[in-house]
């Protein structure tokens, strides 16, 4: 047990627990609280007579509806179900944990699949440092309820699921005598995990089916991986085949238009992302390459690590490029990516201790320390600063929806936008993209402010428009 890598997960989690905290109920969050309607798209127009979830029945219900009207993603969506009828407070303490079992499970998977308490703190703030830094959806993907459940989380269960696999590929005799309860464990862990995400599963389906014929060949095909592999394929149909997935096209696009040639806003897009990912992958692609001029004994000692990296390097780049030709954003599926990205680069960051052989040169290594800590210290200054005053109007917000309930009026509120607005560009870039946003926009009628009026019980509410932006 490394107490002080210990004490840095513990920060951690207080930081991201404080920004959960900040985080109000957004978009989406609003909208699942009531029994969903079928035929109704997500912050449509919900009829008249739609009813606030009140029990584990009317959660049932509104998941049946989901899963044929709007999507397939069963498991990210039920907790989302729960936690806003619940409240929020039960849920921000899990959510800051959830981030912390990422950052462990990618520890875990870089260290041969090993799990254990010894967590170096460099290694434990450089994972943290990659998540915080090269997401560009963090607020959507990390502190938002839904995007939480459906991102974050699916993301920790895909790592669990694959925490066995890689223990055996560092180790062929790990798990070798597994019980048929395991191999069940492990099959209704492939189930989630292959309910996860459209984006990037199909790519990990391929990369683990390369992998079992590799173990084939190998005489090293254990029951538990053959469960576990048919199960990520059951899990993947009940996700991609789902009747909401079709409803969802014909209500967006048209079942025809489900894959469209890229026009310049998703290729802007791309560049965006490809630009928060630039760094992981040109560390990858360098350490990979200089990995070649080593030793033949010390390239087979590495070998495992580079393979295992450029499976997940190949994850992450046919997801970015698949997202070209979906008709919706790819900013929240790129942090999917990311993930893959990350673990590739632990493992190589790995692959050199495991060496004693450093592809960087120790005045490059200082500088990107101390660039990196400059750059951690500012974002998080500001993201603390524009998010707590963000979260104080917040409040104020909420003050004068309670003053309505007590005492109804009739007439809709009006508020006015978070402080950021102004010079809202300088402010977010300074973030590092981390700033959470306001709920509510300036039109009472929209899908989103009706959901929220009827959440909390009042006539409307409406957001005043841009007055002096400054963008």
């Amino acid at each position: 047990m490394n107490k002080k890598g210990l004490m840095g997960l513990v920060c951690i989690f207080c930081f991201i627990y404080f920004l959960n905290v900040m985080t109000p109920l957004i978009n989406d969050d609003y909208f699942a609280a009531f029994v969903w309607s079928e035929g109704v798209p997500i912050n449509g127009f919900m009829p008249g007579e739609a009813q606030r979830i009140i029990g584990f029945s009317d959660i049932f219900k509104s998941l049946k509806a989901y899963y044929f009207t709007w999507g397939g993603r069963l498991p990210g969506a039920s907790p989302v179900s729960f936690f806003v009828w619940q409240g929020k407070n039960w849920f921000n303490p899990i959510n800051a944990l959830m981030f912390i079992f990422l950052i462990m499970g990618i520890y875990w998977l870089s260290h041969e699949g090993t799990i254990s308490l010894d967590f170096n703190l460099s290694y434990v703030m450089g994972i943290f440092f990659s998540l915080w830094t090269f997401n560009c959806s963090f607020v959507d993907t990390c502190l938002w309820l839904s995007g939480s459940c459906n991102y974050l989380w699916m993301t920790v269960i895909i790592i669990v699921f694959l925490i066995p696999y890689v223990k055996n590929y560092f180790n062929s005799d790990s798990l070798s005598n597994s019980s048929y309860i395991f191999s069940a464990g492990v099959f209704l862990l492939g189930v989630l995990a292959g309910w996860s995400h459209e984006t990037t599963t199909c790519w990990l389906l391929i990369v683990m089916c390369s992998y079992l014929f590799f173990c084939q060949k190998r005489h090293n095909l254990q029951l538990w991986k053959v469960t576990g592999f048919v199960g990520l394929i059951i899990g993947y149909g009940l996700l991609i085949l789902s009747p909401g997935n079709f409803s969802r096209l014909s209500l967006q696009t048209g079942a025809s238009d489900a894959f469209l040639f890229p026009n310049s806003f998703k290729f802007n897009e791309f560049m965006l992302i490809l630009s928060f990912h630039l760094l992981l992958y040109y560390y990858i692609i360098k350490v990979n390459y200089k990995c070649k001029s080593l030793s033949e004994q010390l390239l087979e000692k590495v070998k495992p690590y580079l393979c295992f990296s450029i499976a997940c390097l190949f994850i992450s780049i046919s997801s970015s490029i698949l997202m070209l030709f979906i008709p919706s954003s790819g900013l929240r599926p790129s942090y999917l990516s990311l993930v893959y990205l990350v673990v590739a680069a632990s493992l190589l960051v790995r692959a050199q201790e495991k060496t004693g052989i450093s592809m960087l040169k120790e005045h490059v290594k200082s500088l990107l320390i101390v660039l990196g800590c400059f750059y951690m210290t500012l974002t998080i200054s500001i993201s603390l600063y524009c998010n707590l005053l963000n979260w104080l109007h917040w409040n104020d917000v909420l003050a004068l929806v309670k003053a309505e309930q007590m005492n109804p009026s009739g007439n809709i509120i009006t508020v006015e936008p978070y402080f950021t607005h102004k010079n809202f560009l300088m402010w977010l870039a300074g973030s590092g993209f981390h700033l959470i946003y306001m709920p509510l926009t300036a039109d009472e009628t929209g899908g989103m402010n009706i959901s929220f009026s009827r959440y909390y019980g009042i006539k409307g509410i409406r957001v005043t428009k841009k007055t002096n932006p400054s963008f």
